[in-house]
């Protein structure tokens, strides 16, 4: 996308629409709309599915360590729109994830 000219022209939205009207047509029941923009992507009708990053150091001293910081470093505190939606974001199965993660954590 070209900027400015594309968001000032709303590229994204006719992009979006066009990308839902195919999907309509040919009966394809789920669309992946990327890892960028969750604020936007919520109010368009989103869900949101959870993700991780699991990583293994070679040294298991530096993976321990990892481990340890990891816990206090969670994607959607660190993203500003994920950090508006708050408890408002409309994850997938939330309930559910959160049950998992507070067991790994005790």
């Amino acid at each position: 996308m070209r900027y400015p000219q594309g968001p000032d022209n709303c590229v994204f939205f006719l992009n979006w629409m066009t990308q839902v009207r195919l999907c309509v047509e040919r009966g394809i029941p789920q669309l992946h709309a990327g890892e960028t923009t969750y604020l936007t992507k919520a109010r368009l009708g989103c869900k949101l599915h959870r993700s991780w990053i699991y990583f293994r150091h070679r040294r298991d001293s530096v993976s321990r360590m990892f481990g340890l910081v990891s816990r206090w470093i969670a994607f959607d505190s660190a993203d500003p729109d994920l950090r508006r939606l708050g408890t408002d974001a409309p994850y997938v199965d939330a309930d559910a994830n959160q049950a998992h993660w507070r067991t790994q954590a005790t």
